[in-house]
């Protein structure tokens, strides 16, 4: 994990506009939350770095946060640019490793845009999908958007594993129903097209 850390560390130590994954707008992110979320539901962004996504949600209302990364840098450099944001809503974590009691967040709504698809052990993946249910209250939802089946191999200099609908949902299991789901093209920074596969989910 040390090793993961540093290499978040360095990347996200660089003027934001250039990060590879950088949104100046976070959509469809956004247009979902604002869908299947109301403002009062506690949100859990896994992932959070420096998105743009987190502003918007606290400026429109949506004021309780669970903003996760494994980076501890990205959650300092965010933490700056929120100030009015509490301390205490950062979390350093690896999501793929199993959480204790003391992380037993019920959360009405998991977001991850391109969190889940740096986890390319099937052993991680596992743990991170026991981490999402036993948090997650039913009737919660699963905004998930990661890089597509046929999109790129590699992000930040590091393999992925993609993701499909069909995908999702052998992790996800019987208890969680799909609502939404489609394709999105991001083009990054760089404007290289990114597919991604997006979906949502609700637990029964």
């Amino acid at each position: 994990m040390t090793d993961l850390v540093q290499h978040w560390n360095q990347a996200f130590d660089k003027p934001i506009e250039s990060l590879g994954w950088y949104e100046s707008d976070p959509q469809p992110t956004w247009d979902l939350v604002q869908t299947y979320t109301e403002p009062e539901h506690r949100i859990h962004i896994a992932g959070a770095g420096r998105s743009v996504l987190v502003s918007t949600l606290w400026e429109e209302g949506y004021q309780n946060l669970l903003l996760s990364d494994l980076s501890d840098q990205a959650l300092k450099l965010l933490s700056k640019d929120n100030p009015s944001i509490p301390k205490d809503y950062f979390w350093q974590s690896d999501l793929s490793q199993a959480w204790g009691k003391e992380h037993s967040h019920k959360i009405d709504t998991w977001i991850d845009r391109a969190v889940l698809h740096f986890l390319t052990q099937e052993e991680q993946r596992q743990v991170y999908f026991k981490n999402l249910k036993s948090a997650l209250k039913p009737g919660g939802r699963v905004i998930l958007g990661q890089f597509a089946i046929e999109g790129a191999k590699k992000c930040c200099g590091l393999d992925i594993f993609p993701y499909d609908t069909e995908r999702y949902c052998s992790y996800l299991g019987s208890e969680f129903d799909l609502l939404e789901d489609f394709d999105f093209t991001y083009y990054n920074p760089n404007g290289d097209p990114r597919p991604y596969a997006y979906a949502v989910f609700e637990k029964s």
